[in-house]
């Protein structure tokens, strides 16, 4: 997978990958424009993703993503959620190699997309 973005079938692969990961299940992933944020989860299991999102390096769809799915698991954010999603994203890295550092994913702002 090239770190300058991904291609639709590409991030669904890498939304399912994540999925696994984390064993949850899907029941359905949108990507469409979305101006504010760049992903978002319903207790349903449906996600929603931003297509510029696709474009982003890949440490960062990776934390977008894993974002999100943690949800399906956790609930809302606190604490404990941060917590995970940052054990969960560390052990990703190191099987990675080493070779992704750590982002913080930004807010999107007005304009981006």
């Amino acid at each position: 997978m090239s770190d300058a973005g991904a291609d639709e079938a590409q991030f669904r692969a890498e939304v399912a990958a994540w999925a696994r990961r984390l064993g949850v299940e899907t029941r359905r992933v949108t990507i469409r424009a979305m101006r504010r944020k760049w992903g978002s989860a319903s207790s349903a299991g449906r996600l929603t993703f931003a297509t510029d999102l696709l474009t982003q390096p890949l440490e960062f769809r990776a934390e977008v993503i894993a974002h999100e799915l943690l949800h399906l698991r956790r609930g809302g954010h606190g604490k404990v959620f941060d917590a995970v999603l940052r054990a969960v994203l560390e052990r990703w890295r190191e099987e990675q190699g080493g070779a992704v550092t750590e982002t913080v994913p930004r807010k999107k702002e007005r304009g981006d997309g």
